[in-house]
């Protein structure tokens, strides 16, 4: 039984923005790229929740590395899979 996938308001408004500066910024098929890499991610996470890395100071959430540059953030509660984030790790604050 696959998991569901949700979204927070700020892991959408993330998505969006990185889309639009990909966009902007690279073209089309560089938003096209990173959004078909996040759906194989979500794919992935649909049949194995806990495929990303246990984050060391908060283990509830989870890392799944998207791209070079981006990595999703996630909790698992019974059969959903909540994103919480998507991030830029050339932005990411330690």
């Amino acid at each position: 039984m696959a998991y569901e996938i949700e979204w927070t308001d700020p892991a959408k408004e993330n998505f969006s923005e990185i889309v639009g500066y990909l966009f902007d910024t690279w073209g089309e098929a560089s938003a096209e790229k990173f959004t078909a890499k996040l759906e194989a991610s979500l794919a992935i996470l649909e049949q194995f929740s806990f495929a990303g890395k246990q984050h060391d100071h908060i283990p509830a959430v989870h890392e799944l590395v998207i791209s070079k540059h981006h990595s999703l953030f996630y909790i698992v509660h019974d059969r959903k899979v909540m994103v919480i984030n998507i991030l830029n790790s050339a932005r990411r604050r330690h």
